[in-house]
């Protein structure tokens, strides 16, 4: 059997691979598992493919440095795809479930304890029962846990039917969550806001660390500076999937009066759409579906403010690329950002239409203002790359 003084598992994608990346270079004895992955070397080998499919490969992409210390287990993977292409509203279901547990079974026999163990929510349960006091066990926390949102539902006072769209199958997943905080020796968690959601299901605090994410901050760099750009039209962005859990409907509800006020200003929606658009305004509003990566900070950097008003994050990608490239940032307290309210951005409380409604205006009447949140937020966003997020797991995993 196999083993390595640090293991990192996730049958899953992006972010796993950026920290395997990191801990490489501090960690000569590392192994990462995942389901997929590819090397830069092989990637330009498939030039020819679907753009598409070349951009989920560029996301699974790795240097040859950390392809050498990656095992793939990608069957369960593979089979998911199937049946997410033929099945286009299948979510994290009883299906995703059984992959995660299978992926963790087939680990399991070819993998001996190591000294670390690092997992990722809803996929590290099963070897965590069986390697507890064997290897210390760190639970990576990518998003806030499910049963928290129950007591921000009180908090927004929130009618039966919004509390319905927004905890849409999490039932499935309240057990593995529980078992996986229990267990674990450590958390790592992306956002104070994460934090706050253990603490409320009371995992001791002892057992609580803060590493924020980052960004990609080589390729992440505006194309045009926000002083540069056009003011008319009046972009703006959102980025994520279009969804409940990232109030999107929040937004949709506030752009008729946003319209209505602002003629030359566009909506424009980067990410797949799981929401029902019926009844609302959609004027000067686009959705664009996925797109790669290079278009998106093609049209990024056109832009003058990027929202997402969501009502649950771990620690979110968008707003830190957002912040990198220029943007004003219009968020929540629940995107686990580093956001600070018109210092570098403006923060809004979830599920408030009139607030959207004040932040957009304010940043489309006060271009001053826009200026300096966008520029201090391109400035802050410095201390926050993927090379910075190294620096602080590798000082925490050389603590214990």
């Amino acid at each position: 059997m196999k083993t390595a003084d640090i293991i990192s598992l996730h049958p899953g994608k992006q972010h796993n691979l950026e920290q395997a990346e990191q801990l490489i270079k501090y960690f000569d004895s590392f192994r990462h598992i995942t389901s997929f992955a590819v090397s830069q070397d092989t990637l330009r080998k498939y030039r020819f493919l679907p753009s598409a499919i070349l951009e989920e490969m560029k996301k699974r992409s790795v240097n040859r440095k950390l392809a050498a210390h990656t095992d793939l287990f990608p069957l369960y993977e593979f089979l998911y795809k199937l049946k997410r292409f033929f099945n286009k509203a299948l979510e994290y279901d009883d299906f995703f479930l059984k992959r995660n547990r299978y992926f963790q079974r087939k680990f399991l026999k070819k993998y001996k304890p190591s000294r670390i163990f690092i997992g990722f929510d809803n996929g590290s349960e099963l070897v965590f029962e069986q390697w507890k006091g064997k290897s210390v066990l760190i639970l990576d926390l990518t998003i806030a846990i499910p049963q928290y949102k129950r007591k921000l539902a009180e908090k927004y006072d929130l009618s039966e039917e919004a509390i319905s769209n927004l905890t849409k199958l999490d039932d499935v997943w309240y057990q593995t969550y529980e078992r996986e905080l229990t267990l674990a020796d450590y958390i790592l968690c992306g956002s104070e806001f994460v934090k706050d959601s253990c603490i409320y299901f009371g995992v001791p605090h002892e057992k609580l660390v803060v590493i924020p994410y980052g960004a990609n901050l080589e390729k992440f760099q505006p194309l045009v500076l926000p002083e540069a750009r056009k003011d008319t039209p009046f972009k703006i962005a959102f980025v994520g999937n279009v969804s409940y859990r990232k109030g999107a409907d929040v937004l949709l509800k506030a752009w008729k009066e946003i319209f209505a006020r602002y003629e030359d200003a566009e909506l424009h929606f980067y990410g797949n759409m799981q929401i029902d658009t019926a009844g609302y305004n959609l004027k000067n509003v686009f959705f664009h579906g996925f797109i790669l990566q290079d278009e998106l900070i093609r049209n990024l950097s056109e832009s003058h403010v990027s929202i997402l008003p969501t009502f649950f994050e771990g620690s979110s990608y968008a707003i830190y690329q957002s912040m990198a490239l220029g943007l004003a940032v219009v968020t929540t307290q629940n995107c686990g950002s580093i956001v600070k309210h018109r210092e570098n951005g403006i923060i809004i409380e979830y599920g408030s239409v009139a607030q959207i409604i004040d932040a957009v205006s304010i940043l489309k009447e006060q271009r001053d203002l826009r200026l300096r949140l966008s520029n201090n937020a391109m400035r802050d966003v410095r201390d926050y790359s993927w090379e910075s997020y190294g620096v602080k797991l590798k000082n925490f995993i050389s603590g214990i």
